[in-house]
Order: C-alpha cells, then sequence, then structure tokens
C-alpha cells in the first residue's frame, strides 16, 4: 500500500511504453508497427486507469503483455 512508490513506477512504465511507441517507424513498419503502437497505447490507458483505480490485477495484465513481447522480441533476435 506504498501509494507514492506505485505512481512513480506505474510513471517509469508509462515513460518506457511512451518511448518504444514513439520510435515506431510506421512508415517502413507496416502492419507490425500498426499493432504494436496498438498495443503500447492500449497499455498506457490500461496503466493509467490501474494507477487511478490502484488495481495491482491491470498492472499485472500489462507486465503479462510486457513479458509475452519481450519473449517474442527474443525469439526472432
Amino acid at each position: 500500500h506504498d501509494y507514492a512508490a506505485k505512481g512513480i513506477h506505474i510513471r517509469k512504465a508509462l515513460d518506457i511504453i511512451y518511448e518504444l511507441n514513439t520510435v515506431l517507424d510506421m512508415e517502413s513498419g507496416g502492419q507490425v508497427a500498426q499493432n504494436l503502437r496498438s498495443l503500447y497505447n492500449f497499455m498506457q490507458r490500461h496503466l493509467s486507469e490501474a494507477n487511478a483505480k490502484r488495481d495491482p490485477q491491470m498492472v499485472r495484465d500489462v507486465i503479462g503483455l510486457l513479458e509475452e513481447l519481450n519473449k517474442s522480441w527474443r525469439a526472432i533476435s
């Protein structure tokens, strides 16, 4: 129940997702870039809502998505 720390960590996560979103090459990236943009936008909205509602499950939802995305990037690299 450390709400100050929660806010700091969610803000850092939002900043990271924002950066991932802004570096997408929408011209060359095609459907993959469009799908990632949609996913990143969803994560940002979901984390913002999680922060407002103080809902840890919503945070876990985003963590799960990021873990799956990480696995995918590792598999293709």
